[in-house]
């Protein structure tokens, strides 16, 4: 396509299908199916507390380790394996949560917690691809790209797992359960692309682990040290917080919400989620391309 030349248009839509992978993540364990089943059955009358106590601590753990991470791909040979390992590790433990249930609630909570810190970390290094497959002119394109397919990878997940969720769990536990492993595979196979095609720049740098993290940790150090001599991006951080932190919320308990204080039912939870995926897709898409062609903080 025209729009993506001087790209490498296979590397392209191999990254920007994890974001289809990841999705059915982010929808049905964040978002969706697992929110109202750890919070009626798992937690029970505390489940509100619980559910958001889980979400917070595992965004903490996840937003400590992130910059220090983030901070050592820049300097590593061989970050394509470490997204795999933290990605791999987020589809085991997604997997996992089938054995969750009542009486379990600290079993399930570490579950959960371990299985999103690893998330929001391959989540991370995941973004730092984004300028191996782009450029700096074609990078909001690329980015909506991902984006776009992401509402769709989310669609995809929400309408082939109904049958096994749409019931509830009160009709069908162990079909309402089995959600989370299907979960886990529909994230597995396609994030496969990324795995295999997905050319990441070789470096020179050969550091130990140990070498990696206290380069990391002093990258951040200097960072905060001199950011008065970076106030775009202090803004920009500061005000990124107020926004992921406003969304995550609305993310994390939007199907509590809807189910116990609006009374929808499940099916009619998805049928919003549908609309709500299905007007994402061009958007995303269109903005990215907009974003390179007027400016990112116009239409941010």
């Amino acid at each position: 396509m025209a729009i993506f030349q001087g790209l490498n248009k296979k590397q392209i839509f191999s990254w920007a299908l994890f974001d289809f992978a990841n999705s059915s993540y982010s929808l049905l364990i964040i978002s969706f199916v697992f929110p109202i089943f750890f919070k009626e059955v798992i937690a029970g009358s505390n489940g509100d507390f619980w559910w958001g106590l889980n979400i917070s601590i595992s965004i903490l753990i996840g937003g400590l380790l992130s910059p220090i991470i983030g901070a050592i791909v820049d300097h590593d040979s061989r970050k394509k394996i470490k997204f795999i390992i933290f990605t791999s590790l987020s589809i085991i433990g997604t997997a996992l949560l089938f054995f969750t249930g009542s009486n379990l609630l600290l079993i399930s909570s570490l579950l959960f917690i371990l299985t999103n810190v690893c998330f929001e970390i391959a989540q991370t290094i995941y973004d730092s691809f984004l300028l191996h497959v782009s450029t700096k002119e074609k990078i909001g394109l690329v980015s909506g790209l991902g984006w776009g397919l992401g509402y769709i990878g989310g669609i995809a997940a929400l309408l082939l797992f109904k049958p096994l969720y749409g019931l509830g769990y009160e009709n069908n536990l162990f079909l309402y359960k089995l959600t989370f492993p299907l979960t886990a595979l529909f994230f597995l196979t396609f994030s496969l692309p990324i795995f295999i095609f997905l050319k990441e720049q070789k470096s020179q740098n050969k550091y130990k682990l140990f070498e990696l993290i206290k380069i990391g940790y002093s990258r951040i150090k200097d960072t905060l040290k001199n950011i008065k001599t970076h106030k775009n991006i202090g803004i920009f951080l500061l005000a990124f917080y107020f926004m992921s932190d406003a969304l995550v919320t609305l993310f994390s308990f939007m199907a509590i919400y809807a189910r116990d204080t609006i009374k929808l039912s499940v099916s009619e939870i998805t049928i919003a989620l549908f609309l709500v995926q299905i007007i994402g897709f061009p958007s995303a898409v269109l903005f990215g391309y907009l974003s390179d062609k007027k400016g990112a903080k116009k239409y941010y």
